[in-house]
This record gives C-alpha cells, sequence and structure tokens, in this order.
C-alpha cells in the first residue's frame, strides 16, 4: 500500500515531522509511505502556470495520484491547559 505523506510544518524538528517519522516506523511493514518535501512547492502563481508547472508541482501531483492514501500531518502547539 503506498501512502504520500505531507508534513504540516517545514521546519526540522517540528512536531509534526516526528509525529510522521513515528508513523513511518509503527506502519505495518506492507505500508510504503512516501514523504512529499513541501518547502520545494513554490506559491501559487497563475503567470507560472502558464508556462507549463514546476517539476516538484508535477512530481506532487503524480505522487498523489499513485497513492492508495494521503496522510497530513499537522498538530497545533498552541493548546494552553
Amino acid at each position: 500500500m503506498g501512502i504520500t505523506a505531507i508534513c504540516g510544518s517545514l521546519r526540522e524538528g517540528s512536531f509534526n515531522r516526528r509525529v510522521l517519522k513515528a508513523v513511518k516506523e509503527l506502519a505495518p511493514k506492507h505500508w510504503e509511505i512516501h514523504h512529499v518535501d513541501l518547502s520545494t512547492i513554490p506559491l501559487y502563481n497563475s503567470d507560472i502556470e502558464s508556462q507549463g508547472y514546476p517539476q516538484s508541482v508535477v512530481e506532487f501531483e503524480e505522487s498523489i495520484r499513485k497513492a492508495d492514501g494521503v496522510l497530513i500531518v499537522t498538530l497545533n502547539t498552541t493548546w494552553e491547559f
């Protein structure tokens, strides 16, 4: 089973990345989890779109199309207790 995973934070030491790492370690062995790095995806710009999508966007779209599922890891760490 192929899973495309998207981390909701770009920061290397974020809680989101730690959760994604744990999911990859604890997932069933037959799952193939592919982490897509959002830092390579540019902000939307229709001027660029008319010239063709950047390679990172093409690869991101292809990864989602091929996946059996998509996992988005995002946490709110500003909770107050």
